[in-house]
């Protein structure tokens, strides 16, 4: 018997409803502390954005994870091109050798203008970040000690080839402190001043070869077609080295509800849409998202298993993690991101032939939260 439910009454039905296994935390976070991870990422997108002189791309789009053993990670985009620069320097951009990739030709006086420009707004934003770290990240109280809270700002510059079009335009600005120095702020053992000395700052000027080579791999195997219309990658896949960790990707999916493809006018004819589904509509749907969800864990798995071996700055007790950030909640618990990682030693005996993919793939930890 067919059943008329609207499409938001769907949408919901089917993400509660995915009876499939998945890999999940063994010590499953708190709702709470999930919650504060999530009012976090609204802080840094009121907090964490350009001025209004600033051409920005894209809503909001802050996105944090949990990583165990080093805390909480939150990564935001950010623009540093303004209008009026972009107005200038369309007339002087020059093609590299590369395809698709520009610089832009300054006279010296330009430049120093510019390098001004562009010292006074990281300045600014290092000022946001301390106090999003002080007043904000600091309320966070279900992370141990020896943890850390890190955010990593990636500078967009502007769209497509254009990104790179000032040199000397940074690629990323990370800032990271300590949960013992958050606790000690929090409680007034130390001031202000002494706490924002705590705040670690570094500024990646050009992404590591080896990293930015395997996020493209990453980012070419998730984009390859296999008949699969579940998920797609969202934007690009970029790297970063937290020293005496590991290296991190992160990503965006876009997740799909497969398989409701019937749409029809409601009964007042008004032009409403609604689904129409059935008992074996809604079995075959779950089953595709599992299957959806496997394909996805198998690609990542892969490209890591064939390719990690490149990170040759990468100690053997270091990770390779993947953070998958999805754009729609997934599964019966409603999952909203998730973590695969894998020891680098463990990358190095598979490409030596010491282990082999069953084996490699049994000591990967997946995370879903």
């Amino acid at each position: 018997m067919r059943k008329k439910i609207s499409i938001s009454l769907i949408a919901i039905l089917v993400i509660f409803s995915w009876a499939g296994e998945t890999t999940a935390q063994k010590n499953r976070l708190s709702q709470e502390f999930l919650n504060d991870i999530e009012v976090m990422e609204t802080v840094l997108d009121k907090l964490i954005k350009p001025n209004s002189h600033n051409v920005f791309w894209g809503n909001s789009n802050s996105k944090g994870f949990y990583l165990l053993d080093y805390g909480v990670i939150f990564n935001v985009h950010y623009s540093l091109l303004n209008d009026e620069m972009v107005e200038v320097k369309f007339d002087k951009l020059l093609r590299t050798g590369r395809a698709n990739t520009y610089i832009v030709k300054e006279e010296e006086e330009e430049k120093q203008k510019n390098e001004a420009n562009l010292k006074k707004e990281i300045d600014q934003l290092k000022k946001s970040l301390s106090r999003f770290l002080g007043s904000y990240a600091s309320s966070i109280r279900n992370l141990k000690t020896g943890e850390n809270i890190t955010v990593i700002v990636d500078f967009n510059g502007f769209i497509g080839g254009f990104r790179r079009s000032f040199e000397d335009t940074p690629r990323q600005l990370i800032a990271t402190v300590k949960i013992a120095d958050l606790k000690n702020y929090r409680q007034g053992k130390i001031s202000d001043s002494i706490f924002n000395k705590k705040i670690k700052f570094s500024k990646i000027d050009s992404f590591d070869e080896d990293i930015s080579i395997l996020g493209n791999v990453i980012k070419t195997s998730l984009e390859h077609a296999d008949g699969s219309g579940g998920f797609g990658l969202s934007g690009d896949i970029k790297g970063v080295h937290l020293k005496g960790y590991g290296v991190l990707f992160i990503t965006d999916v876009n997740w799909g509800i497969g398989g409701m493809r019937q749409f029809f006018l409601g009964d007042n004819n008004k032009g409403s849409f609604s689904f129409s589904i059935t008992s074996s509509d809604q079995d075959k749907s779950i089953k595709g998202m599992e299957k959806d969800l496997k394909k996805l864990e198998h690609k990542l798995i892969r490209s890591v298993s064939n390719y990690g071996h490149t990170l040759r700055g990468l100690q053997p007790d270091e990770w390779v993690e993947l953070a998958v950030n999805f754009k729609s909640a997934v599964g019966k618990n409603r999952y909203s991101k998730s973590i695969i990682k894998v020891k680098k030693k463990t990358i190095d005996d598979f490409y030596r032939d010491k282990i082999n993919f069953k084996q490699f793939k049994n000591l990967v930890q997946i995370v879903y939260y």
